[in-house]
């Protein structure tokens, strides 16, 4: 079993919200569906900077807290991760059809004493700079968030890796956070 975390693609195009309140507010949903009284929320297209032109991906990069999908992504990983996220419908400022991950797993997975974590010095975690998980981990579902740092990064297992490869999807790198020893 391996657990990845996702980072932007190389040259591909990236989706923004159009100012922090609307990333606050998906940080403020609970671990429970929330599709029936979702109302679609706005995102702008980042499809050049500087310059330099991103061509368009199955799977945007709007941040590694949440995944953000295509139609073509969506219909590969939609049923796949059924059970451990729903995909919310955005208002994307061209009218191209994306949908945004919400996580339903927010679990204490995390071996803390094994893990390397950098705190701040009020006593809050900064980062986590080596993961070490707890057996329990492979109860955990195929995404999920770590209930040490809910509000942060969403974990995935293999599977997503190995569906998105099979099916070609473009977007995402895929980094590999920990696997058993």
């Amino acid at each position: 079993m391996r657990i990845y975390r996702i980072g932007p693609g190389e040259g591909v195009e990236w989706v923004q919200f159009p100012d922090l309140s609307f990333g606050d507010r998906m940080r403020a949903l609970s671990w429970r569906r929330v599709a029936d009284g979702w109302v679609p929320m706005p995102v702008r297209r980042i499809t050049e900077d500087g310059g330099e032109t991103f061509r368009d991906a199955d799977m945007p990069w709007l941040g590694g807290r949440h995944m953000v999908l295509r139609e073509s992504a969506l219909a590969v990983l939609g049923p796949l991760l059924a059970q451990d996220v729903e995909f919310l419908p955005l208002a994307v400022d061209d009218g191209t059809p994306m949908w945004i991950s919400h996580a339903l797993r927010t679990l204490p997975v995390l071996d803390v004493e094994r893990s390397e974590i950098l705190y701040f010095r009020s006593g809050g975690i900064m980062r986590i700079a080596r993961h070490a998980f707890l057996p329990s981990v492979a109860e955990a579902g195929l995404a999920f968030h770590l209930s040490v740092m809910p509000r942060t990064g969403l974990f995935l297992r293999e599977h997503v890796k190995a569906a998105v490869e099979e099916a070609g999807l473009s977007g995402w790198k895929f980094h590999e956070v920990w696997r058993p020893e």
